[in-house]
């Protein structure tokens, strides 16, 4: 008899039928790994070679900005030593004045030892009042071609300013240059003397012309007078008035002997400091009877300049009678030469040699001062008032300056500058 009951499936065959199964879905599951690696490795094959083309841009640009840098910085080395070595003073402040930078110049013109970054302006100028310094800083900030002067420090000072801008041209601070003019101010007053002293020259040589004739006819009438008086009285009247008519007459000698034009005499070329040392030993029999010092101290090489021999022996020698007469007994007098220069204004600047003459005495009052060179300006009672105008106008004929002050101490000081020789200036004077 047929069984009509349905037969079922073995269990080892569905076992192996779901094995099948789960080996499809896996080698599905691997292809598709397979696929998924492969695009991820072409990523990443993508990406590192970005990132190589990345790295190599970066080092490029790393290099370019060493490069920059190392510009920049040699850049700034540079501006730096060229700023540092400017003869004129860089302050270089924010809007309100506060510091910077300053260069070296400036920084030994106020002798500040050191940078002052971060302080004002205005106390660098200690013995200047803030309201007027305040007021000068504005004026030299609106001048631009030619700075303004202050005394300062014991210094004269030049000072010229513009403001500082951005790319945009809005002013972000204030630039400052400053001089220190002390010595040119100097100069440029000892010129001013030169015309001043040139114009009385003119003046006095013509009064003296004028005095002279009718001095001429009083001594001649006086001498025609005496022979027909009888009286002594009377007699010694007149003897009087020619006495005091010749000794006019030969101040006014002495005045025309100096005022007029002379020629000037062959100069030769001089060691200066043998011309010193004979004056000196000239100088040192009258010193040492007033128990003077003298102390010389002369320049390393012998300075070598063109002039006349004998008038400058008169210079010095009439510089040490001045200074002889300053002084008490048991002073010093002090002689120094050093190279230096010579600013005149048609020349310019010329190498030239320092002689100052010195003495510890009380000093020349500053009215005095202004005169001392005047012709017929004389402090003493029996002096001409020649003796210094004779030496300025000497000093002048070799195409030097001749300056007087006084100095620290008390001391009084003549300055002496002199042309060297070959500095295209033999002589001559300022104004010929």
């Amino acid at each position: 008899m047929t069984s009509n009951k349905k037969r079922g499936v073995h269990p080892r065959f569905r076992e192996k039928r779901e094995i099948m199964n789960n080996v499809g879905i896996l080698q599905s599951s691997f292809a598709e790994f397979n696929r998924a690696t492969s695009l991820l490795r072409d990523a990443y094959d993508c990406l590192q070679r970005k990132f190589g083309a990345l790295n190599l841009e970066l080092e490029k640009k790393n290099r370019e900005l060493e490069d920059s840098l190392s510009e920049k910085e040699a850049m700034r080395n540079f501006l730096g030593n060229v700023l540092n070595n400017l003869t004129t003073g860089v302050v270089v402040t924010d809007m309100n004045h506060r510091i910077r930078e300053m260069n070296l110049c400036a920084e030994s013109i106020f002798e500040t030892g050191g940078q002052r970054t971060g302080e004002r302006m205005e106390e660098l100028f200690q013995d200047v009042p803030e309201e007027f310094l305040r007021s000068l800083i504005d004026r030299a900030l609106q001048r631009s071609e030619t700075g303004l002067r202050l005394p300062s420090n014991g210094k004269t000072l030049e000072i010229s300013g513009s403001y500082l801008r951005d790319g945009s041209g809005r002013p972000v601070g204030k630039i400052f240059l400053v001089r220190d003019v002390t010595r040119l101010g100097k100069l440029e007053e000892m010129v001013k003397r030169n015309e001043k002293i040139t114009a009385m020259g003119e003046l006095a040589a013509n009064f003296a012309h004028e005095i002279r004739n009718p001095l001429g006819s009083i001594e001649l009438f006086s001498s025609m007078l005496l022979k027909d008086l009888k009286s002594k009285r009377d007699r010694d009247r007149v003897g009087h008035i020619m006495h005091s008519v010749k000794r006019m007459n030969r101040k006014i000698t002495d005045l025309l002997s100096f005022t007029e034009t002379v020629r000037i005499p062959e100069f030769e070329s001089l060691d200066l400091h043998r011309i010193i040392e004979e004056v000196n030993a000239f100088i040192l029999q009258i010193v040492d009877s007033e128990e003077i010092s003298v102390n010389v101290r002369l320049a390393c090489d012998d300075p070598v300049i063109r002039g006349s021999r004998e008038m400058l022996k008169h210079v010095f020698l009439n510089l040490y009678l001045n200074a002889v007469q300053a002084i008490e007994k048991g002073g010093t007098i002090e002689i120094e030469t050093r190279h230096s220069e010579l600013f005149l204004r048609e020349e310019g600047v010329l190498p030239a040699v320092e002689i100052r003459f010195s003495d510890d005495g009380t000093g020349i009052a500053p009215d005095v001062l202004e005169k001392i060179f005047d012709p017929l300006f004389s402090t003493r009672e029996s002096g001409s008032g020649l003796g210094l105008a004779s030496v300025h106008r000497i000093i002048q004929m070799h195409g030097g300056l001749i300056h007087a002050e006084n100095g620290s101490s008390g001391r009084t000081v003549f300055t002496v500058l002199l042309p060297l020789a070959g500095s295209d200036r033999p002589g001559g004077g300022l104004n010929s």
